[in-house]
């Protein structure tokens, strides 16, 4: 049975708290506000519906972000952000919803810049462009990369090993997504969706090569 009709300032409040929020955390926020506003309450699936028909994303990019978006963002090892949590729980203060089937971990970002305040060498070696999309904090970002611009020892694990990659049309061979992307003027985004997809980027396709190298 379909429920109320959206209102526009419903929809309006809906798409203000989409990427910002841990999906449960925002269900229960949108109906704290419906019911302080005189609106009808919606549950999970009704949210989940109309914030697809309007294209509003269900994975927060704002103030939290999810364990999975850390490492790849970094360019570390997906083990190290794991790692994190349970060495500082304190710190980190990671969320994990009951009712999410996909098992996702949030963490917020202002714990992710305390973490960073007191844990800086976790850091070393990232690059500051990355630390900023990751810790909102430009200044922070640039003391850490200027501090710690290698791994510090003990630490090497960490560090995600290059990817090597291959153009299927021209048979060359690049020694990581980064150098395959310079190459050809396009970003390692546009590369790694290429290889996940098998689909073209900058009109090539591109294949792992990692197996051939160790070869």
């Amino acid at each position: 049975m379909q429920g109320p009709l959206w209102s526009q300032p419903e929809t309006d409040h809906l798409v203000e708290l989409t990427g910002d929020l841990p999906w449960p955390l925002l269900v229960q926020r949108y109906n704290q506000w419906a019911r302080a506003n005189g609106y009808p309450q919606r549950n999970s699936n009704a949210l989940t519906i109309k914030a697809i028909r309007v294209g509003a994303a269900r994975i927060p990019v704002g103030r939290w972000i999810t364990l999975a978006q850390i490492h790849p963002l970094l360019g570390i090892s997906h083990n190290c952000p794991a790692r994190w949590i349970r060495s500082w729980p304190d710190i980190l203060q990671p969320f994990q919803p009951n009712d999410d089937t996909n098992g996702r971990i949030y963490i917020r970002r202002d714990n992710l810049r305390r973490f960073a305040r007191l844990h800086p060498e976790q850091f070393g070696g990232i690059p500051m462009s990355n630390l900023i999309m990751l810790i909102e904090d430009e200044r922070l970002a640039e003391w850490i990369a200027e501090t710690y611009p290698t791994r510090p020892p003990g630490l090497e694990q960490c560090r995600k090993p290059p990817r090597p990659v291959r153009c299927v049309e021209t048979g060359q061979t690049f020694p990581s997504i980064q150098a395959a992307a310079a190459a050809v003027f396009v970003t390692k985004y546009a590369i790694s969706v290429a290889l996940k997809r098998g689909s073209r980027s900058a009109g090539f396709h591109w294949q792992d090569a990692g197996q051939e190298v160790a070869a």
